[in-house]
This record gives structure tokens, sequence and C-alpha cells, in this order.
């Protein structure tokens, strides 16, 4: 009988383009690559036959929305341009690369990626194959997985389901039964809504203001920018009513803008309840046997109970330096989260899932605290 691993989890990085001496790249905001290398060596050093390691890539490891290909970001992507754009973030941050191979250089240590929005490019099987390569310590090795059909993982053996969280906003769910669309040349990718934000939107005034996404909540910040950076402020408004009246009122070949999603959108953006917990605790209320649901993808890291108690949620939250206008936790700060699923811990009077805080290979971790 096999072990139950220990488990370490983690998500939205994101790993971009990568930077030059001297030229930092707005697009990428992950700088940490010997941070995360660190955490790798840590996890990897505790691994053997009686206690091996599993390390889940819970989505938007890699921020393929934000690579150019010849100098644009495509909206249209086929397997040999989710290639392309792989190849230039495995060039960009080869410190990471090289750790994911130390990582998986053991029979006991295995890597399972499961996609996000943002790494979706690696449902085509050849990019997939290319993610497997590049993280693992040979090409025939087989202890990295990466999950192309389905965007959640029940993990029967703990009790704990594992999800990106994208599934649960209108604007960025994927429809897993057509992840392709067929126009008479190679399939490509059928992107939601939210994706072609990003590629239309987002990166383009990201690229001025590279601080854009990493403020949060957003509608103090756009107050704020109203008052002290209001010519771009104005311009990125003005911008974004018209990608949403272009994108939901005219039909494209390359997106398809239904009524149902276009009110879904307007629905997810005016309830009461945070759409990630409410799909959590309906995924948990589904799964029979179930008790904890670990996500990411909103960058909030959290760790509470859900439903009245009957659950467990967690999110892992984003690596890297963010803003809070909140004044309950005003400020900037950087954060480096992951989740801890470890079988033995309830022996040890501790919960089966720990949200942590990697602090360096000195201090090591701490839990997290909100």
């Amino acid at each position: 009988m096999n072990p139950t691993p220990l488990r370490i989890i983690l998500s939205d990085l994101p790993l971009g383009e990568g930077h030059q001496q001297g030229r930092p790249n707005p697009l990428d905001d992950f700088t940490e690559d010997r941070r995360l290398a660190e955490l790798l060596d840590h996890w990897a050093a505790q691994a053997t036959e009686e206690r091996p390691v599993e390390l889940i890539l819970n989505g938007d490891i890699l921020d393929l929305l934000k690579v150019r290909v010849n100098g644009v970001f495509p909206e249209v992507v086929d397997e040999a341009c989710a290639l392309a754009k792989l190849n230039r973030i495995i060039d960009g941050h080869p410190i990471c690369f090289e750790a994911f191979r130390r990582f998986s250089d053991s029979p006991y240590r295995r890597i399972i990626y499961l996609p996000g929005n943002h790494d979706i490019d690696l449902v085509f099987p050849m990019v997939a194959e290319r993610a497997r390569v590049a993280m693992s310590a040979s090409p025939e090795a087989q202890n990295v997985h990466v999950v192309r059909d389905r965007p959640v993982l029940f993990f029967d053996d703990v009790g704990v389901i594992v999800t990106h969280g994208h599934q649960s906003e209108a604007a960025n769910a994927f429809n897993y039964d057509q992840l392709f669309l067929e126009s008479g040349g190679p399939p490509v990718l059928n992107l939601p809504w939210g994706s072609f934000f990003v590629l239309s939107v987002i990166n383009r005034f990201k690229e001025r203001r590279p601080h854009l996404d990493r403020v949060r909540p957003f509608a103090p910040y756009v107050a704020w920018a109203l008052l002290f950076d209001f010519r771009f402020t104005v311009r990125f408004l003005f911008t974004c009513a018209y990608h949403i009246i272009r994108t939901r009122l005219f039909p494209s070949t390359k997106r398809k803008a239904r009524l149902r999603t276009t009110l879904q959108l307007a629905l997810d953006e005016i309830q009461l309840s945070p759409p990630m917990e409410s799909y959590a605790a309906t995924l948990l209320r589904q799964s029979p046997g179930f008790h904890t649901l670990v996500c990411g993808h909103n960058h909030r890291a959290a760790y509470h109970p859900i439903a009245e108690g009957q659950y467990w949620y967690v999110n892992t939250g984003t690596w890297g330096t963010f803003t809070t206008l909140s004044l309950r936790s005003f400020g900037t700060r950087a954060s480096y989260p992951f989740a801890l699923i470890d079988p033995e811990a309830p022996d040890q009077g501790q919960p089966l899932v720990q949200l942590l805080e990697w602090r360096g290979e000195l201090r090591r971790y701490h839990n997290w605290r909100l």
C-alpha cells in the first residue's frame, strides 16, 4: 500500500517572460526565483520512501496571457503559439525550472500541475509535454504530470478538493467540454471573456502602471486614481467600457458572446456573497466525504470555515508584493503563501491543512496570519 504523501500547494506565482539586467519587465510580477527555489529544495529534502512529497501547482504558475508573440499579445492561440509563449517563460526563469527539475529528481517526489485561466494553454498536448520535460529531471521521468481534462482534483485519501478557482466566475470559466474552437485551421483555445480583457486592456495599461492589477480592493483604487491620476484613469475606464461593448455585443469567430454568459457576468458583479466561497461550499456539498477546499485565483489568501462551519476554505493567495486599500490591512506588503496537507498533522494536534508563509531558508515558514 502506497503511503499518503505530504502535499505542498502553490498557486498564482505567476512567472512571465523574465527580467533583463537593468530592464525590469512591468508585465512579469514574479521576481522571487531564488525564494521559490529555496522552498522547493526545503520540501524536497523532507521526502522519504515512508513519507513521499507531492508538489501541486494549482494554476497561474505561468502567466501565458502576458507573453508576446511577434510583438503582440495573441488573441488567437493555437498550439504553436502556446508553445512559443511557454518557451519564452522557460528561458526567462531558468532558476525556477532548474529548481523544479531538482525537486522531481527522486522517486519519492512528484509534481502535479493543474492549469488555471492564465496557463490554460497547457491543455494542448505538445505544450503540456514541453512543460513536463522542462520540470523533469530527465525526459523519461514519469513523476511530473500536467492535468489537461478537468479543473478540479479530488484527494479522497485526505478529504481535500484542490482547484484553481477560475470556474467560479463567468468571466474566467472555461467550457471543458469544448476547450478548442475549430475554424478550418489548427484548433485554437476557446478563451473566456476575462482572458480577452487581460490581453486587450490590462496588458496595455499595466505596461504604464505595473501596479494596476496588484491593488485591492479595486474600486477604492479607481476613486483615488481619478483624483491623482485622472487622465490615465479616464482612458483606462473608457477602454474597459469599449471592450465590454465590442466583445459582448458583436460576434467573432474567436470568442462566443452568449447572452446567458453576459447576464452571468453582470450577476457576478452584484452578488452579495464572495463567489469563490460560494463556489467552494457548493462543490463541497456535492462531494460527500470531503471537508476542505484549497484554491487560488483571486489573490486573497484566506483560511476559515464556510457554510456555517461545515467546511474549511483555504486560499493560497499570490506570491509577491501587493497593496491593500482596506483600512483593516492598509499598506503594501510582500507575501509568499502556500498550503500544506500533512496526513500526520492530526496526530500532532495540528490541522490537516495548514496555510503557511515561506520566509526563506534561515527562517523557513510560519502560520499565515490574515
